[in-house]
């Protein structure tokens, strides 16, 4: 398994350029990180060119990058922002690739009020198809996810409801979309993360590693400090002969320390768990 991290206590910093896109990446490179996630939010109006121009300035740094997290909302009962929405994803699809990213995360969309689950249900698999279909000339692959609510959207991530996730997988399994897991969404959200994982197994790319002080709600604590079963989660895949990356969702909120601190845990966690099964 190769490690990655999304920084989420970092988020203020680097979208207010205190700390820059290679600095994160250095900072990586020295936690002797695999790779690294970005946030869309740390260039929404990023172009091509630009992309381009912050890969030149990446390459210098022997890291790779894991995953582009995005924000898609296609469960809108306004087919015009959906379009907007899928419009959006398809350029961002592109940057990710130019930027040489393994992946990128598309979420479902918001819980909206004013449309039935089915209504959503609908939309969601209408949308991830075509999105699939504009971008499966790309090498970076899209990847959905069990999501909650970032804290820029005013309504709950319609995949909280995991009955209704699930039926979106299975109706997407003829495109190349895969899963990111995200193991504190599935403990909160449904009555067996672990059935959860064994269930979407063949589809999952990429794991959210995050820890929270609740079950009730995601409130992020320090990784393995918090109430999800990530000690299990990693015996778990380390079982089931699983390869892929594990993403760090560190949102502790104590900056570079609780990333070092994190990775430092998973880390010894996996290393401990291969040791095990030898």
């Amino acid at each position: 398994m190769k490690i990655s991290c999304i920084p989420l206590s970092l988020y203020p910093q680097i979208i207010s350029r205190k700390i820059s896109i290679t600095a994160w990446a250095e900072l990586g490179l020295n936690a002797e990180l695999d790779g690294i996630d970005l946030s869309i939010l740390f260039f929404p109006e990023i172009n091509i060119k630009e992309a381009a121009n912050l890969r030149s300035r990446l390459d210098s740094i022997d890291i790779e990058l894991c995953m582009l997290n995005t924000y898609s909302d296609f469960t809108n009962p306004n087919k015009d922002k959906s379009l907007i929405e899928l419009e959006k994803e398809v350029h961002y699809a592109e940057i990710a690739e130019v930027l040489g990213f393994h992946f990128l995360r598309v979420t479902i969309g918001k819980r909206h009020p004013d449309i039935s689950v089915n209504e959503m249900i609908d939309s969601a698999i209408e949308y991830l198809v075509k999105l699939d279909e504009k971008t499966n000339n790309l090498k970076t692959k899209l990847l959905i996810e069990n999501h909650a609510k970032p804290n820029h959207w005013d309504l709950d991530d319609f995949s909280t409801n995991i009955d209704a996730f699930l039926k979106i997988v299975e109706n997407i399994e003829d495109t190349n979309i895969g899963i990111n897991f995200d193991l504190a969404n599935a403990t909160i959200y449904s009555k067996d993360p672990f059935e959860l994982l064994h269930k979407l197994n063949k589809k999952i790319c990429c794991i959210h590693c995050s820890d929270s002080s609740s079950t009730e709600e995601l409130i992020h604590s320090e990784i393995g400090k918090g109430v999800i079963p990530i000690r299990r989660l990693i015996n778990e895949l380390v079982t089931m002969n699983w390869d892929g990356w594990i993403s760090i969702e560190e949102g502790s909120n104590r900056e570079q320390i609780g990333i070092m601190e994190s990775i430092k845990y998973i880390r010894n966690l996996l290393n401990n768990c291969y040791k095990n099964t030898n």
